[in-house]
């Protein structure tokens, strides 16, 4: 598909030279006459450039094409060669979810290469593509737009090449944290201390072997022996979570798709930090219906997440309740379930809370708050969104008897921050801002 567009330039030219011909037939002088030749000269000439032949073939080299949100991704494109490659340039036309980083694309310019002995001329361009939502973007057909003298006409033509370029979830390091989760005690309860050693459970008594710890000798024992003695404890289980993540169409209404944006990055932020803490993780997607993966670890099982995750959309309206009640699997209680939901309106709210209490034992509720629109000419929906948040808040405080943690994540706040205050964090490390 290509076009011949003539600007607003070409307006000027034609204004200037009536004025001109006008202006010499007012006055019988053949003076301003002679202005008309050379403006009329000049749109002929970019009329005859702008003409001439565009490439014929282009392709994109973007590497591996993934990249995670926020990151940036060099482009290089080459094309076919053509005359008068100087006044080419490539206008790509970018998904929602990828853009161009700010004077990052350069000229047009040619290269040469050698095949087979043979010397071959291309067109190269490059820039810069910046990740701003997750999913996976065609970029679909590749632009290519000649320019003639001055700006008057342009002519584009679209070259087809399909490229594919995944953003994935935010990770944990790109947020500056990393997670500690704190051992779980009786009934799936994390304990407070932070002992970690080989286990908290009484096994068995046995003779004192070199490199144990002396802090295990059973003094007693070894006092009726008349020989060392050490206390022989169970390994400690892995701590296991289960992450529920609120995907339905609501989210996204009322937060204008970013609220919807902003509990997905907390999800995948939450169980990349669990993952990369050695504990056994798993994630319920609750949309249409509940997606979901068993809790497991390692790198294999964190990649298997992600991808659930990067192709996670706003789902129907459906009780809360029904979905979890519906799609939730059935895990031993020692598992504990992490609540990410951006509606703390949700009427079953407070019997899904109930029903995941008595499943999972301990229960954790995390809400991000709505976006509040930015600039100073939208003082009235600034003031809106701070109320409907401090709303949340106090909605949220009501929850807090029926979860053994609840906290609310506003925007600009660390997400360090709010998952300290759930407990969840041993070790903190600093840098990086929701």
């Amino acid at each position: 598909m290509s076009g011949l567009v003539a600007t607003r330039r070409v307006l000027h030219f034609l204004l200037l030279t009536g004025l001109a011909g006008a202006f010499a037939v007012l006055s019988e002088s053949w003076v301003p006459a002679t202005a008309i030749l050379p403006l009329t000269g000049t749109i002929v000439v970019a009329l005859f450039e702008v003409l001439l032949p565009l490439p014929r073939w282009a392709r994109r080299e973007v590497g591996t094409g993934v990249m995670l949100r926020e990151d940036e991704l060099a482009v290089t494109v080459r094309m076919g060669f053509c005359v008068m490659p100087y006044n080419l340039t490539i206008r790509e036309r970018f998904p929602e979810g990828i853009g161009l980083k700010d004077h990052s694309q350069t000229p047009v310019r040619i290269v040469t290469t050698r095949v087979k002995g043979r010397k071959n001329q291309l067109l190269e361009g490059t820039y810069v593509l910046q990740a701003r939502r997750r999913g996976d973007w065609d970029l679909g057909a590749c632009r290519v737009v000649r320019t003639s003298m001055l700006g008057l006409f342009e002519r584009a033509a679209d070259l087809p090449t399909s490229t594919q370029a995944t953003v994935l979830p935010v990770t944990a390091e790109q947020r500056g944290m990393k997670l500690a989760p704190k051992p779980l005690g009786p009934e799936g309860i994390p304990t407070r201390t932070g002992r970690r050693g080989p286990g908290d459970t009484f096994y068995a008594l046995r003779e004192y072997q070199p490199g144990d710890s002396m802090g295990d000798v059973n003094w007693k024992a070894t006092a009726r022996m008349g020989k060392p003695i050490t206390n022989e404890f169970l390994p400690d289980e892995p701590a296991r979570y289960l992450v529920y993540v609120d995907t339905r169409s609501f989210g996204a209404e009322v937060g204008k798709v970013d609220a919807f944006e902003r509990t997905l990055e907390l999800g995948a932020v939450l169980v990349e930090g669990l993952v990369g803490a050695h504990a056994h993780v798993g994630l319920v997607l609750l949309s249409q219906q509940a997606q979901f993966k068993v809790p497991a670890s390692g790198a294999v099982h964190l990649q298997k997440v992600r991808r659930m995750i990067l192709g996670a959309l706003p789902g129907e309206e459906a009780p809360l309740l029904q979905l979890v009640e519906g799609g939730a699997p059935h895990l031993p209680r020692r598992t504990s379930a992490i609540l990410v939901t951006p509606n703390v309106y949700e009427p079953t709210l407070q019997k899904t809370l109930t029903f995941l209490k008595a499943h999972h034992g301990t229960v954790l509720l995390l809400v991000p708050a709505f976006p509040e629109p930015e600039g100073g000419n939208e003082t009235a929906e600034r003031a809106a969104g701070a109320l409907l948040n401090a709303d949340q808040a106090a909605v949220l405080a009501d929850l807090r008897n029926y979860v053994d943690g609840a906290a609310q994540w506003p925007p600009g706040q660390s997400i360090v921050m709010t998952l300290a205050r759930l407990g969840l964090i041993g070790r903190m490390r600093s840098g990086g801002h929701a």
